[in-house]
């Protein structure tokens, strides 16, 4: 059986912000990926032509969130080890950094997809189906930085956003 997408159109709307306020912020494009492709959300890039056909420049990788807490009301932040693992695979295989952006109640933050996380089973709650017990990648709530403080860079040592 095939898990059926859980994707609102209020959580599409949250993305879109999220991704309006970094290309403003950083003058990047950031676009959402089609999902059956490339198995992650969001592309960052600036435009620049060098070849025909070329219409920008990939910076980075990312997935954006929005929750109803704060920053610092869990210990962890927990995302599914197969986004996390995906994230990561591209930033590896690519050279480019992977970001996972969250808008919390108190700002929006920013962590680089590195391999520090612990894994762990993980449930989302209320249950929508029975997939929603799964292996998770856990994180240091602490480690996410504002994004005020950040600026996008094409390497993927690079820490910043």
């Amino acid at each position: 059986m095939s898990r059926p997408g859980y994707e609102r159109e209020r959580d599409l709307a949250n993305e879109r912000r999220i991704a309006k306020t970094l290309a403003e912020r950083y003058g990047v494009m950031v676009t959402k990926l089609s999902a059956a492709n490339y198995k992650l959300d969001w592309v960052v890039w600036d435009v620049q032509t060098k070849f025909p056909g070329m219409v920008g420049h990939l910076r980075a990788f990312a997935e954006l969130k929005c929750r109803n807490t704060t920053r610092n009301q869990y210990k962890y932040y927990m995302l599914s080890l197969a986004k996390w693992e995906r994230l990561l695979d591209m930033s590896e295989k690519h050279d480019k950094p992977s970001l996972l952006y969250v808008e919390f109640t108190d700002g929006l933050y920013y962590l680089p997809v590195t391999n520090g996380y612990v894994l762990a089973m993980g449930e989302r709650k209320p249950n929508r189906d029975e997939y929603d017990l799964e292996p998770m990648a856990f994180v240091l709530s602490s480690g996410f930085l504002p994004v005020e403080k950040a600026a996008i860079h094409g390497s993927r040592e690079t820490t910043s956003a």
